[in-house]
Order: structure tokens, then C-alpha cells, then sequence
């Protein structure tokens, strides 16, 4: 439930405005939320026939969804779920993305979108205090390219043989990375 986050979001640094996107395709879960000067404003939580979390004054650009404008598609021969919502979850929270930062992550592209490969991001890496970067990092972070991965998986790999294991710092351990 996205109003859980209230609490965190507010403490993290004031801002103007907080937002929140997140879609499961599995469970065909879509969740957005918004606060405002730390307070939350909507938040929207569903799968097709279960609201979890619906919080706020739905915002203008939510109206075509509710009133049946952007059905729920069913695959042919699918016999539509009598209790499902008139819309897909995941649909109206990339709208959200769309209307709140001008972009959505899923294609097609609207003309208006912007294009989200082209969002320049900037990147952070945790490592302990006695830390120093070697080629190997600068090769990794060179290599990333607009989706924002690379092809080396080597900190995914044991540490050669006689190499000591990586350390690893409080926060990767916690966070699991």
C-alpha cells in the first residue's frame, strides 16, 4: 500500500513532489501515488479485480478510466471477469507517470512523451570507506549505455581463485547487493 510510504517519503528531504509508479505484469498489478509537501494526495493500488489501496481525490487524468473509456482487454475467447474494474491497473499508473513526469516506460510512446532512454540519470554506488576504484569500475561505468545496464556480470561472479572475497558494507548487506 502506497500510503505506508507517507511517513518515509516525508522524511527522506521536503520536496514539492513525491511520486511513485510501480507495475507487477505477473499479477497485472498497477500502483501509483503522489504526496504533496510530504502529504499524501492519491494513492492507487489494484489487479484487475482487486483494489488494495485507493486513497485521495482521483486527479482529471484518472476520469476516462473510471468511466469505462480504457476498457480492460481480455484475450479472444476470455470471457470478461464480472467484478474486474473498467480499466487495467497497470494502464492508468503509466498514465500517471505520463501525465505527473511527461513520460511512461511501456511502448507505444505517446508523441508528447518523452522518450525515458534519453532521460540522462545519475548513478550511485555504496562501498565501504577504504574503497578505491580500479580500471575494472571504470570499464563497468563507462559500459553503461542508455537502458542503463551493462553486459559485464562480473560482480555477480566469485572472486577468482587466491583474489580475497569482496567486502561489502553495511547498507549492500542490508539491501542485499
Amino acid at each position: 500500500e502506497p500510503s505506508a510510504l507517507t511517513r518515509t517519503i516525508a522524511s527522506i528531504r521536503p520536496s514539492a513532489a513525491a511520486t511513485l509508479l510501480h507495475t507487477d505484469p505477473e499479477r497485472s498489478l498497477g500502483v501509483f501515488a503522489r504526496w504533496e509537501n510530504g502529504t499524501l494526495k492519491r494513492a492507487f493500488a489494484a489487479e484487475p479485480v482487486t483494489i488494495i489501496e485507493d486513497e485521495g481525490v482521483p486527479y482529471p487524468f484518472e476520469r476516462p478510466f473510471w468511466a469505462g473509456e480504457r476498457p480492460l482487454r481480455y484475450a479472444e475467447g476470455v470471457a470478461p471477469e464480472p467484478m474486474a474494474l473498467p480499466f487495467h491497473p497497470q494502464e492508468i499508473a503509466e498514465q500517471s507517470n505520463r501525465e505527473w513526469l511527461g513520460f511512461r516506460f511501456t511502448r507505444p510512446l505517446a508523441d508528447t512523451d518523452l522518450d525515458p532512454t534519453r532521460i540522462p540519470v545519475t548513478a550511485f554506488a555504496i562501498h565501504p570507506a577504504d574503497y578505491v576504484p580500479g580500471d575494472e569500475d571504470r570499464t563497468r561505468h563507462e559500459g553503461v549505455g542508455a537502458e542503463g545496464t551493462t553486459e559485464d556480470t562480473a560482480e555477480n561472479e566469485p572472486p577468482a581463485e587466491g583474489q580475497p572475497p569482496r567486502r561489502r558494507g553495511r547498507i549492500a548487506r542490508y539491501f542485499g547487493f
